[in-house]
């Protein structure tokens, strides 16, 4: 950026720094949690659905699922150009 340099990383590293989108689909109406784990962040939390944010792994997220009726559990990476989209915006926007 503009002769500086912004961010050096290896691939692995990015996918560490990158949040993974997490959707909790459950069997039953589910109140939102009071809270969750470090590195966890709720978007949405709908009485049968939560969508959390995740960085970091995914384990403890997991714990604090253990006896409720999670029915399914989708996963996505944030794509790359997500995570690296801040560093190429202009200054001005």
């Amino acid at each position: 950026r503009q002769g500086a340099l912004v961010l050096l990383s290896t691939v692995d590293e990015l996918r560490r720094i990158a949040a993974r989108r997490v959707r909790i689909i459950f069997d039953a109406a589910v109140p939102p949690p009071a809270a969750l784990p470090e590195g966890c962040e709720l978007v949405d939390g709908a009485p049968a659905e939560w969508r959390v944010r995740v960085r970091g792994p995914l384990g403890p997220l997991l714990a604090r699922l253990d006896g409720l009726a999670v029915r399914d559990l989708d996963v996505h990476e944030v794509p790359f150009e997500e995570v690296l989209r801040p560093y190429y915006r202009d200054e001005g926007t």
